[in-house]
């Protein structure tokens, strides 16, 4: 067998040593080729690993070489970490920043899908416990992989985003995937009355179109509008605006009419 090391950027100008290796006899001889004489040889890639060195990360790609002599060998060249390695690296397809989720979907739903590419063998794995994962290997050796939601959501008194984070790796990486969960508001809080009971005193000769009282609910739901209305008929002197603003729209009469009792009611309008 032949095999061999180049060490240095391959674009510089330098030597490969090459080793002959025998079954019964440990090194032959060794050699030199030139760089410059690749073009004389048939250069395939066959794989790849990562490997660290302190601080440096080196890339060896292996290739498979023939010569017109029909003599094989397999070199593992040092790539420099200027030059790109020619193998795949791992991709996440689509691959998000940004994964939304309306805040009803129930625990155990699979709300999102996407692919992990890379050189075989794949394998990934959730780092949060908000989500599960069910893989399933496609014929390329790619990875598609099902995500199911594995808590309770509550936008409007719990939580309004997760950061979410994904393992994968391959033969020769490791690479994260971190989208963040956004939750969607859904329509599903019953609005609620501020400073109840509301009793107000008018003196009788008040100013007509005068602001009586402002009254106001609130809900914790977005994209939502809350309308006021109140119980009156057209001899009734206050109205209410649909935002909660009650007015004097005609003259009191302390002796004709000294209380009034109505009732208030909000609907949510949504955007």
């Amino acid at each position: 067998m032949l095999c061999g090391e180049l060490v240095g950027d391959k674009r510089q100008r330098g030597r490969l040593k090459l080793r002959y290796k025998s079954t019964c006899k440990t090194i032959l001889s060794e050699c030199n080729i030139d760089i410059r004489t690749w073009k004389e040889l048939e250069i395939t890639p066959m794989t790849s690993l990562t490997l660290e060195d302190g601080d440096t990360c080196v890339n060896y790609v292996v290739y498979r070489v023939s010569t017109k002599l029909n003599v094989i060998a397999v070199l593992k060249i040092l790539h420099s970490g200027l030059e790109e390695s020619s193998s795949a690296q791992i991709q996440f397809s689509p691959n998000q920043l940004a994964i939304q989720i309306s805040e009803d979907t129930q625990k155990g739903t699979k709300f999102f899908q996407f692919t992990v590419t890379g050189d075989g063998p794949l394998d990934i794995k959730p780092l949060t416990n908000v989500v599960t994962i069910n893989t399933t290997t496609q014929s390329d050796g790619s990875l598609i992989v099902d995500v199911y939601l594995n808590t309770d959501l509550d936008r409007d008194y719990g939580k309004d985003s997760y950061d979410l984070s994904f393992q994968a790796t391959d033969s020769k990486t490791t690479k994260p995937f971190k989208p963040m969960l956004i939750v969607k508001d859904v329509n599903d809080e019953i609005p609620q009355w501020k400073d109840r009971p509301y009793s107000v005193s008018v003196k009788e000769n008040a100013e007509i179109n005068k602001i009586i009282y402002i009254i106001a609910a609130f809900d914790r739901d977005l994209n939502d509008e809350l309308i006021y209305t109140l119980s009156t008929d057209e001899a009734s002197p206050f109205s209410l605006s649909k935002n909660g603003t009650l007015l004097l729209v005609s003259a009191l009469d302390f002796e004709k009419q000294s209380f009034y009792q109505y009732t208030a009611t909000v609907t949510v309008k949504l955007f």
